[in-house]
């Protein structure tokens, strides 16, 4: 129940996003957030 919850908030947040025209710069740059930290994430993993 929990996860249908926040899907459906993110569904929502994402409508929100796009009606303000946010999503188009915010998108990527979430994108590369996302790499950077799993990039981060295995460097850590590689060391120990």
């Amino acid at each position: 129940m929990g996860s249908y919850i926040g899907g459906g908030n993110l569904f929502a947040s994402q409508i929100w996003l796009d009606a303000c025209g946010l999503n188009n710069w915010l998108h990527p740059v979430l994108e590369i957030a996302l790499d950077l930290l799993f990039l981060k994430w295995l460097v850590s993993m590689l060391i120990q």
